[in-house]
């Protein structure tokens, strides 16, 4: 089973390099936190390089929210699956992900499900007990990815910096299994 799909894109640099321009600091110092900055649609599709590569993909008008994904240093993120609204999530590095891994696992049982509020959105969230996964497959996020988000999975980040990854969700009325084929 293919859990990620790396998509080549141009001028990922200066991509990161604005996308981080609109990252809130303060949230620099979150253990682990997933939030979506008010307008962030309108404010990252702002951004020329991106809108061109979302263009390019045929994926823009598939876009309905972006948001920053920051892992602490050293830390990890608990083992789960996200909102069951959308299987893939294009996540595109922003700062410090060397040495930091998308572990995908293997599980029968159900996950907990956890709802909370960041910024003006409510966001669910499907936990796993670790003791009930075994690890298959892991990504260290160097380039950006097509994920499927709806296969158990979490992140670590080994690096002594916190890890930033920019999480752009797609609507499932994007047809991309022919990439996880």
């Amino acid at each position: 089973m293919k859990y990620y799909v790396p998509i080549p894109i141009e001028n990922l640099k200066s991509i990161q390099e604005k996308v981080f321009e609109l990252f809130p600091k303060k949230e620099l110092f979150k253990k682990e936190s997933l939030f979506y900055i008010p307008d962030n649609l309108n404010l990252f599709l702002s951004i020329p390089e991106l809108k061109k590569e979302l263009d390019k993909l045929n994926w823009t008008q598939y876009v309905f929210g972006i948001g920053f994904y920051i892992v602490a240093p050293t830390e990890g993120s608990p083992i789960h699956v996200d909102s069951n609204t959308f299987t893939y999530s294009f996540n595109i590095p922003i700062l410090n992900c060397e040495d930091t891994f998308v572990n995908f696992y293997r599980t029968d049982k159900e996950p907990k499900k956890e709802i909370y509020k960041v910024y003006d959105t409510y966001v669910n969230y499907y936990r796993f007990d670790p003791v009930d996964c075994q690890i298959v497959d892991k990504l260290e996020l160097l380039e950006p990815h097509v994920i499927n988000v709806q296969q158990v999975h979490n992140i670590i980040n080994k690096n002594t910096k916190p890890r930033i990854t920019l999480l752009i969700r797609l609507r499932n009325d994007l047809d991309l299994s022919h990439l996880f084929q």
